[in-house]
């Protein structure tokens, strides 16, 4: 206990001293809370590169290893930490005190802020929900337009500049909780998945068989868990809120020239494709601590700080770090002709390692290079970027169109701050190349490659990350044109009241809103989150098997809290005793059992791939034609039990 608590203050020592001091090194004018950030964030990055490392040598993960990490990464900063610093560099910003300006502000957003916080409190739920919206007050899109429009007010009368930035700081944790508040259980399906391996990891301290994926983060929730006595659910619920609060410091930093770099981290609450980071998954830290790793290089920050980034993001999910990578080396090498093959090789990286995986692994990708010579390759293309129908419903039709418009605006306004840019140019045409032949390899693969080991509705998401990808890439310059167009806007006071009071407002306000689950006239969401009654009739299912082996089908929501219950509890050969959501045989089986033409076949087919006699249906009232099908099941079912006011249906099967 004694050594446990020595490690722990060794640990807060080294973060606290070394990490401000790192900060100071890679950029000495920086303000002392941005200093200690980035030293410490360096910091993380070494340590978990550390312990993956020691992961994949087959150390088991531990005090021990925390320690003999924690030792190297200050081995690893030294050089760095004791080289002589010039004293010349002083700050040159300096901002003007307007305290009026940024009082006024600041007080809406904290107040904005909490009133979206308190609302998505007050609407937590232990129930399935398929999206948040109807459960916050219709106020809350209105508060992040006042957000939006506190932060336009700032960066207006040209107060602080981090003062905007702080604005925005506090809008996205505002706008980032409302997932981790309202559901209670758990959102989507990964994190399940993911918490158990962590799970397994900290109590075991490895991994078997070991995955090549995941690892840059696991080691560093593990180690945080050991260090904070926090459990793995509660540090990955509130992960991502932590990680995207930096996304507009991050910003502000790589365009440190810039007179207007508040306004640019404020409009990141305008085009951030906010949707894939409300919840902690590898693949969206990855995509973070990339695009993290872009600014840095942006910003010229110490060429040690960008590499650890980009290294950690690679370390957390290869396929997802490997186009950061690559272009935040091609921005480091700006003035050299190498920076094309590496933009080349930003944009290819992706497909050609999935056709690599593919020959290796049995998730083969299949690829039709002949479907690129199709002339009804052209129209899908065109299918896909032509205006949303028209439901005639406003505020759908507005937000579904923006959803639509994100990519081609970022597009266009990237290729402003070309044109209009000096200093900067090299390095927004690096990210503008890359982003654009990341859309198109995206295309590419979305049309040449099939992913026949996922559901149908989950084979187009691997190019989709492509396009996520890409619009971090645009990002940055796209907001630099954007705040450069916005100072060449006349100052006559209509069109100045337009675009503060209406057109900012509503851009974030959408961009929040399509950021979450929804279900409206023009988008269905098509996941339930997972509810009590699942985990309930997961406990219920295995205590009422006792010592038998069982095999159940139900949908994701149901495996998901199993998975968290009960871990991966049995295998039959490669199949896992609950449905995986992937496409897999016993999921087909699981489709097949709601169909109520189906007889006992599906139910036998499930318990000869899980090797059992014993089979669980598991049906929830959400489902599509659920009564007609809980009707059926009940003819055939030996017994059955129900949760919730018939919300989870049971149906157990004993097969001969």
């Amino acid at each position: 206990m004694t050594e446990i608590l020595a490690l722990k203050t060794a640990i807060i020592f080294c973060y606290s001293y070394f990490g401000w001091t790192l900060g100071g090194r890679m950029r000495q004018t920086f303000n002392p809370l941005s200093r200690w950030l980035l030293g410490a964030m360096i910091m993380l990055a070494i340590q978990s590169l550390w312990q993956t490392l020691f992961y994949y040598s087959d150390l088991k993960l531990n005090t021990f290893t925390d320690a003999v990490s924690l030792l190297l990464t200050v081995l690893t900063i030294s050089p760095v930490v004791i080289r002589k610093v010039s004293t010349s560099h002083a700050e040159t910003n300096k901002e003007s005190s307007s305290w009026t300006w940024t009082l006024i502000p600041l007080s809406i957003t904290i107040l904005a802020s909490t009133y979206i916080i308190r609302a998505a409190w007050l609407a937590s739920t232990s129930n399935s929900i398929s999206t948040p919206w109807p459960l916050l007050p219709s106020g809350t899109l209105f508060a992040i337009g006042a957000i939006m429009i506190a932060g336009a007010i700032s960066a207006w009368k040209k107060s602080h500049q981090s003062a905007t930035t702080l604005i925005t700081i506090i809008g996205i944790i505002s706008v980032v909780s409302i997932v981790p508040l309202i559901y209670t259980n758990g959102f989507g399906f990964d994190g399940f998945l993911h918490r158990a391996s962590m799970n397994i990891l900290i109590n075991d301290g490895t991994l078997s068989p070991k995955p090549p994926y995941y690892i840059g983060l696991y080691v560093f929730e593990t180690w945080l868990s050991r260090l904070a006595d926090i459990s793995i659910a509660a540090i990955d619920r509130w992960l991502m809120v932590f990680i995207m609060a930096l996304v507009p410091l991050f910003t502000s930093w790589s365009v440190y020239r810039q007179k207007n770099r508040g306004l640019i981290a404020l409009s990141t609450l305008l085009f951030l494709p906010i949707a894939p980071f409300v919840t902690t998954t590898p693949q969206a830290i990855a995509y973070i601590i990339g695009f993290f790793a872009i600014c840095s290089a942006l910003g010229n920050i110490h060429i040690f700080a960008t590499l650890a980034l980009a290294c950690w993001s690679l370390a957390i999910h290869p396929l997802a770090g490997l186009p950061f990578l690559f272009v935040t080396l091609a921005i480091l090498l700006k003035n050299h002709w190498i920076k094309w093959p590496l933009i080349l090789a930003a944009s290819s990286s992706v497909p050609l390692a999935f056709f690599v995986l593919g020959k290796v692994s049995d998730n083969q990708v299949l690829f039709e290079i002949s479907r690129l010579l199709n002339p009804d390759i052209f129209q899908s293309i065109m299918m896909r970027i032509q205006p949303p129908i028209n439901r005639v419903a406003l505020w759908a039709d507005a937000a579904a169109l923006f959803e639509l418009l994100r990519i081609p605006l970022l597009i266009i306004a990237s290729a402003f701050a070309i044109k209009k840019s000096t200093e900067d140019k090299k390095q927004w045409t690096i990210l503008f190349s890359a982003g654009v032949l990341l859309v198109l390899s995206g295309f590419i693969l979305q049309t040449t490659g099939d992913f026949p080991f996922l559901i149908d509705y989950e084979r187009g998401n691997y190019s989709e990350r492509l396009f996520i990808v890409a619009q971090l890439l645009f990002l940055i310059p796209a907001l630099a044109g954007i705040a450069d167009g916005v100072k060449r806007i006349p100052s006559l006071q209509i069109i100045s009241s337009i675009f503060l009071l209406f057109i900012v407002p509503v851009i974030a306000s959408a961009n929040i809103y399509t950021s979450l689950p929804r279900h409206d006239s023009a988008s269905v969401s098509r996941g339930w989150s997972v509810s009590l009654y699942d985990k309930e009739a997961v406990q219920w299912i295995d205590r009422d098997a006792g010592s038998e082996p069982y095999t159940v089908l139900a949908n994701q929501s149901v495996a998901a809290a199993a998975v968290e219950r009960l871990g991966f509890k049995r295998y039959a050969n490669t199949i896992f005793f609950y449905p995986i959501p992937t496409g897999g045989p016993l999921y087909q089986q699981f489709l097949a059992a709601m169909n109520p033409d189906n007889n006992l076949e599906p139910i036998k087919k499930a318990a000869e791939l899980g090797q059992t006699k014993l089979v669980y249906v598991v049906l929830n009232d959400y489902w599509w034609n659920a009564k007609k099908v809980a009707e059926h099941l009940s003819s055939l079912a030996n017994t059955e039990k129900t949760f919730g006011d018939n919300q989870v249906m049971i149906y157990r099967f004993e097969i001969n």
